[in-house]
């Protein structure tokens, strides 16, 4: 059964390291998010909706097996 948290753990790394990794938090930009605020800008990582295709086939894919 498909539940919220299966396809979050399907679709996300959720370890430290892939937090770190996906949101490129190594790198960061002060300047940037401190001018204007840090919501609602595609020039941010954490604003980037790259996970909705992958999360929709994960979804159709669950869908065909029931």
């Amino acid at each position: 059964m498909l539940t919220q948290l299966t396809l979050i753990h399907q679709t996300f790394d959720l370890t430290p390291e892939g937090i770190v990794n996906t949101l490129n938090l190594k790198n960061p930009i002060f300047a940037q998010s401190a001018a204007l605020g840090h919501f609602g800008r595609q020039c941010f990582s954490w604003e980037q909706l790259d996970k909705v295709d992958l999360l929709k086939k994960t979804i159709a894919k669950y869908l065909v097996t029931l």
